[in-house]
């Protein structure tokens, strides 16, 4: 099963926020990612450490992932491969309407 999500938010420690929420709801939906869900909020974090600090801009993060193996219904009960990708960027803020 795959999941593939974006976010975006004012700060570092909003955005990590906003994945986590992201990766909560692809857990209920989708239960067998609720095995890869902390790792893969830890490869966003990892990335979204290195962009700069900057309160003019927003961060954007766009996820996505899989886990592939044998299932029984929608667990997977033995796991033969996980992926998940993390694409982190500053972008301009988007001017907010008045």
């Amino acid at each position: 099963m795959s999941y593939s999500f974006s976010v975006r938010a004012a700060s570092k420690a909003a955005v990590m926020v906003e994945i986590a929420a992201k990766m909560a709801e692809v857990a209920v939906a989708q239960k067998c990612h609720a095995r890869d869900m902390v790792p893969a909020i830890q490869a966003a974090s990892a990335f979204v450490d290195q962009l700069a600090d900057d309160a003019t801009r927003d961060y954007a993060v766009a996820m996505s992932g899989s886990l592939v193996g044998r299932w029984d219904g929608s667990d997977v009960v033995y796991c033969e491969g996980a992926a998940v990708s993390v694409n982190a960027h500053l972008v301009p803020r988007v001017p907010q309407a008045a």
